[in-house]
């Protein structure tokens, strides 16, 4: 599943990404599509599985990984490995999330559409994050390689936990659990809500994703309720988006459809009761931002943060890339989220 067909940076297939499309894919009642994509990552894991154990031996025995044995973020259409272009290659979220969308497939479409290939690749990949899930790695936006972002903390959290509702039973794996929820539970007890990462105390929105999406925080959990009004607070823009973080200046620092969705999506999970208002309004938000033929772009031109920064990013790249799938794929998620409400 690309990023964006029509946007050369990102004619690749990212697991964080393809993650969230594959289970929008579940949502949206199409699981056959969803597992051929499932298959692809497979196949791609377990054609890395020499360097992700050589990875895995050297943490086990303290040594820092060749960070040639990392698993790659991103892959091209025929399972290859990008090298070399400057882009962040080691993401800790993208594992976890695969294993938290390959578990939704499993309950959309039967455990009996996992095969051999998705379940040795499984495990390979909850081996990895057992391993790998305390190294610094590049966030969700491919940024601070020295941090430990805390969405990507989440993300491999959750991973684990669909490990275990998928069957995998691996040593150590449960102590791996409470030590991430140690490390969350921490980070909020210091500052009062989860922070961006280890090394900056900043609220960052790819934080929405990890509550009502991947399940990580209750919803009645108070840190996560004051880590959503501080999103709401500093985050939201003025007519319903949601930025990234603060001091954003890609494309000049637009507000997220993909944020947008997953803002929605907590609100309707807020403190259990939930805020169909604001869900519907950040769906309805969302739906404007569409162009001509019905696509959704990466990220609006209004109301940007860093309006300087914009032609910067245009003369380099062009137009922000459209259509971006992931935003599409967290739309769907929320417009079904909002129908099972409708009709509970």
């Amino acid at each position: 599943i690309l990023a964006c067909p029509a946007y050369p940076m990102y004619r690749y297939s990212w697991l964080r990404d393809g993650a969230f499309c594959a289970a929008a894919l579940d949502a949206g009642g199409d699981p056959a599509s969803a597992a051929v994509f499932h298959r692809w990552v497979a196949e791609c894991v377990l054609a890395f599985e020499a360097p992700m154990r050589r990875a895995i031996e050297a943490v086990a025995v303290g040594e820092t990984p060749d960070p040639q044995d990392y698993l790659p973020c991103r892959f091209s259409e025929a399972g290859v490995a990008p090298t070399g272009d400057g882009w962040g290659a080691f993401q800790m979220d993208g594992p976890g999330l695969w294993l938290w969308a390959l578990e939704r497939h499993a309950r959309a479409a039967g455990a009996a559409a996992l095969g051999a290939t998705e379940r040795r690749a499984a495990a390979l990949a909850a081996e990895y994050v057992c391993a790998m899930w305390r190294r610094p790695s590049c966030d969700a936006w491919e940024e601070h390689e020295d941090r430990l972002a805390s969405s990507t903390a989440a993300a491999d959290l959750a991973g684990l936990l669909a490990a275990n509702r998928l069957g995998l039973e691996l040593g150590g794996m449960q102590v791996t659990v409470a030590d991430m929820r140690d490390e969350l539970a921490a980070r909020a007890a210091r500052v009062g809500y989860l922070p961006r990462s280890d090394g900056d105390d900043a609220v960052d929105a790819s934080i929405l994703w990890c509550g009502p999406i991947l399940g990580v925080f209750h919803a009645r959990d108070e840190a996560w309720r004051e880590t959503l009004a501080r999103v709401e607070a500093e985050l939201v823009g003025p007519d319903g988006g949601v930025y990234r973080y603060g001091a954003d200046t890609f494309y000049g620092g637009g507000q997220w459809p993909v944020l947008t969705a997953a803002y929605g999506l907590a609100c309707l999970g807020r403190d259990g009761s939930g805020d169909r208002e604001r869900a519907e309004a950040a769906l309805t938000w969302i739906e404007e931002q569409r162009d001509a033929g019905g696509l959704l772009p990466e990220q609006s031109h209004r109301h940007v943060l860093a309006p300087a920064r914009l032609p910067e990013w245009q003369a380099r790249w062009g137009p922000v890339a459209t259509p971006l799938t992931w935003s599409h794929a967290m739309t769907v998620l929320l417009a079904q989220a909002l129908a099972l409400a409708e009709r509970a």
